[in-house]
């Protein structure tokens, strides 16, 4: 009983399991070397960390000096401005008592405190005089200096 059609079936079916098979077993290798690359990433990753983790800890702690160089710079910069600060402030009060004092000196004169200062003594050089105070002084309201001469002052 030769049966040519199933002879057919047979070669079809074995075809189809071999190539069940060679799928079967491909799947099987890929996934081997699925896992296999996966672990081999793993341990180069891990030796990169170990191969660099000293140098990135010193390239730390280098910048952490360098904040910490930068922090001290920063308070001898405000220490050197509240320093200038200060000398500033004290300039101006400088500043506003001799203004105060010229002004004094400008606005009346020495001898009457009535009339304006348009004279200067001589040698001290203080504008402290009207004109017509100036002949009766004999020396400088300011500084007490003998007067030696007067000069007139166009303000």
């Amino acid at each position: 009983m030769d049966n040519p059609g199933g002879s057919e079936i047979l070669t079809t079916l074995l075809q189809n399991q071999t190539m069940e098979l060679d799928l079967f077993i491909n799947s099987q290798q890929s996934e081997r070397l699925r896992t296999a690359l996966e672990e081999q990433s793993r341990r180069q990753t891990a030796l990169l960390l170990r191969t660099h983790q000293s140098r990135i800890q010193f390239l730390i702690a280098q910048k952490d000096e360098e904040v910490a160089a930068a922090a001290r710079r920063g308070a001898e910069l405000r220490e050197c401005l509240d320093r200038t600060e200060m000398e500033k402030e004290r300039w101006r009060r400088v500043a506003q008592e001799n203004e105060a004092r010229i002004g004094r000196l400008r606005m009346s004169c020495g001898g009457c405190n009535r009339r304006r200062c348009c004279v200067v003594m001589v040698p001290c050089r203080h504008l402290c005089s009207c004109r017509e105070c100036e002949p009766q002084l004999e020396s400088c309201p300011v500084c007490k200096t003998v007067k030696k001469a007067a000069i007139d002052a166009f303000l």
